[in-house]
């Protein structure tokens, strides 16, 4: 996805058709639609391929919560060092439980009503608004030493501890290390 992250097509939705044939998947042409062409793409390339660096992009300039996935390919501009990490080999030594969980779940489920269902170990905190939590994904930058890159996310209410939003606060990105340590 960083390869095309400058690329410029004639509509918004330009980059997303044409990176579908590059991942092998089909989603339907339909102008107009501007990002929700590429949350369409990412969602397919979710369904045929079980990648964690999909969710890896930089929120650059986001504040709030949002989704897990990009609105455009620009947002994995600074994503071409990426490696991607087999879960169970990834999570061996993050989480005790990491090999039951992982043969339990071992792909992503996309459903309409609770959007993209995944296992990944996190750790959590609470503060005194929202439940955070860091979630591990089985990918690492080059120069990371193999460490699992992390996702802020942020409880959707605070009677509800299962379903999240990416958390894009950079107060809370850059103060949660120390949090969970």
């Amino acid at each position: 996805m960083s390869w095309a992250a400058d690329r410029k097509g004639s509509q918004l939705e330009d980059r997303a058709y044409a990176l579908a044939g590059l991942f092998g998947v089909y989603i339907a042409v339909k102008y107009e639609e501007e990002e929700r062409a590429s949350n369409r793409l990412q969602v397919a390339i979710l369904k045929e391929y079980n990648d964690h660096s999909i969710f890896a992009w930089s929120p650059r300039q986001r504040t709030g919560h949002g989704s897990v996935l990009a609105n455009y390919p620009s947002d994995f501009r600074d994503c071409n060092d990426l490696l991607r990490q087999d879960p169970s080999a990834a999570f061996i030594n993050v989480c005790l439980d990491a090999k039951t969980n992982i043969e339990d779940h071992e792909s992503f489920q996309v459903t309409s009503e609770k959007g993209i269902e995944i296992w990944l170990p996190v750790t959590g905190c609470f503060s005194i608004q929202k439940y955070h939590i860091q979630a591990k994904l089985a990918c690492c930058r080059e120069s990371g030493n193999g460490e699992p890159i992390t996702l802020n996310l942020v409880a959707v209410s605070s009677t509800d501890d299962s379903l999240f939003f990416r958390e894009f606060d950079p107060l809370f990105q850059t103060s949660v290390p120390k949090a969970f340590s």
